[in-house]
């Protein structure tokens, strides 16, 4: 997430140097639409690792909504196995 977001502002960057207006297609556009499936998906495996459905990333379509997904994401995991498996920063010990 932390490379998308650098990613993103670095291509607001050059579309501003490039004097991209409000509405025009430029590269943060182009580069939004290649990593909106890999946000999705880390936002739901996110989500999964606290023990909540995948369906709650839509929960910010209600503006109260974002609260509580950004205490999920801040959040530990789950320790142990949940209904979506494994914890997955637990190490075998050799």
């Amino acid at each position: 997430m932390l490379f998308t977001i650098l990613l993103d502002v670095v291509c607001e960057l050059i579309d501003y140097s490039l004097d991209y207006e409000y509405g025009e297609y430029g590269l943060f556009f182009f580069i939004s639409l290649i990593t909106i499936i890999p946000d999705i998906t880390t936002g739901v495996r996110r989500l999964h690792d606290v023990n909540k459905s995948g369906w709650c990333i839509l929960i910010p379509s209600t503006i109260i909504g974002i609260i509580p997904l950004l205490i999920w994401n801040v959040s530990k995991g789950t320790q142990g196995k949940n209904r979506f498996g494994k914890y997955p920063l637990k190490f075998k010990k050799k």
